[in-house]
């Protein structure tokens, strides 16, 4: 348990290092190892940001954890399953976004090529629409009101306007 602790602070050092080293530019890491090194990753993941949110000048940059925190609803995607997650309204609240503003996700398309941005209606898509944690790890978009050739996976930034 220490030398997993110690190894722990380890992994975290380097992956601070390569932050600084790119600007913050990094959004993912490759650490090859062993069945340590596995538990080592789980644990680090853990605290890492899944993505930035922002509304004016607040900045949220929520763990697994974090989103897990805020209230959690259950839609009916247009595709005909339940997904579980963050709606788009708790998000914005989250950040102090009013009712009435607009958010603007960028991931990568349902065609899994392009990462774009695609801005949606609070007013419109605020209710029934979610931002949930696939099983990649990754935080992806469902809804109830939005066509899922407009749905965005592996997302990497929201932001309220």
């Amino acid at each position: 348990p220490d030398d997993v602790a110690r190894l722990t602070k380890d992994v975290k050092a380097a992956i601070a290092r390569v932050k600084e080293a790119t600007g913050g530019a990094t959004r993912g890491y490759v650490l090859v190892g062993s069945s340590l090194g596995a538990t080592l990753v789980s644990r680090v993941a853990d605290d890492e940001p899944l993505m930035v949110v922002n509304y004016q000048a607040t900045l949220l940059e929520p763990t697994a954890a974090d989103l897990a925190a805020l209230p959690q609803i259950q839609v009916t995607g247009i595709d005909g399953k339940t997904y579980s997650g963050v709606s788009f309204n708790d998000l914005a609240a989250a950040v102090g976004a009013p009712p009435e503003a607009f958010v603007e996700v960028r991931g990568i398309r349902s065609d899994g090529v392009r990462l774009t941005t695609l801005r949606y209606s609070l007013a419109e898509n605020g209710a029934d629409s979610v931002f949930y944690i696939a099983e990649s790890g990754n935080v992806d978009l469902a809804s109830a009101s939005i066509d899922p050739v407009n749905w965005l996976a592996a997302i990497q930034a929201v932001g309220y306007v």
